[in-house]
């Protein structure tokens, strides 16, 4: 029998994501359409139970085009599997491959691409861009700025007063920061494609509350695929949880009170 919680995120899956299906036998995966590279065949073979990996969706094989031996292969990204729900409705399969100069391009229907080098077969995962946002252009050279370098290194998720001293945690002043500007998605979005996952946490709090239909395709993007850990503080208890656990929360709007406290202050030129 599922666990109490298994069974809280379950319902409330049902009824927070009614699109998903979440309860129904979803259909099989488009086969992807193999390439040939220098003396090469790509391949992405859907069923991980076929090759011994148990995952379905996220690996590719390479193959000599001449003796179809194989030559190696690779899990391009892990998928965590919620026991309390059906295994196919969280298989998240690669939808196409392509060639960009050493690297083999994967693209999975999440809306991710990864980048795999073609000499080490090291995997980078590339910045994603949320589709509301897609075909944006933006000047504005992120890296470069203090305060999102800051917000996206920051090691841990929290929002009011923590520990013996009862002062905010960095990442809470540095995206109060932020917020005071005028033009505010655009750095949360580099937050959100760039940073570790507690600053992932902060920007998904934002956009629920200042840009709501972006923050609902995240939120499809996240589920069912990427559920890191999230170091947390509450008063004097740190803890740890999945980014599951913390999109319930921002979706219930617990941390909009102060989403809402920092956007409404003086804003500051960009």
């Amino acid at each position: 029998m599922p666990s109490g919680l298994g069974r809280f995120l379950f319902a409330w899956a049902l009824i927070a994501f009614p699109s998903e299906a979440l309860w129904a036998k979803r259909s099989g995966p488009v086969p992807v359409v193999p390439i040939v590279y220098l003396g090469v065949r790509y391949e992405a073979p859907p069923w991980g139970s076929d090759v011994g990996i148990p995952q379905n969706g996220g690996i590719v094989e390479a193959y000599d085009v001449r003796t179809n031996a194989p030559l190696w292969r690779k899990i391009v990204y892990h998928i965590h599997y919620d026991p309390d729900m059906e295994d196919d409705v969280q298989d998240v399969f690669i939808t196409s491959l392509r060639i960009r100069g050493n690297d083999l391009i994967v693209s999975n229907e999440r809306g991710r691409e990864f980048a795999v080098d073609l000499s080490s077969h090291e995997v980078r995962e590339l910045a994603f861009t949320p589709p509301a946002s897609r075909g944006a252009k933006s000047t504005i050279d992120y890296s470069k700025d203090q305060d999102v370098q800051a917000l996206s290194q920051t090691e841990w998720f929290a929002f009011g007063p923590v520990g013996l001293s009862g002062k905010r945690v960095d990442g809470e002043a540095t995206l109060a920061r932020i917020l005071k500007r005028d033009n505010v998605i655009r750095p949360l979005i580099y937050v959100y494609n760039k940073g570790t996952p507690g600053a992932r946490v902060y920007a998904l709090a934002a956009f629920h509350f200042l840009a709501p239909q972006l923050f609902a395709q995240c939120r499809r993007d996240l589920v069912g695929g990427y559920n890191p850990i999230v170091k947390s503080m509450a008063g004097c208890v740190s803890r740890e949880g999945n980014l599951l656990e913390f999109l319930i929360r921002i979706q219930d709007g617990e941390y909009d009170s102060y989403v809402r406290k920092y956007s409404e202050e003086i804003k500051e030129p960009n």
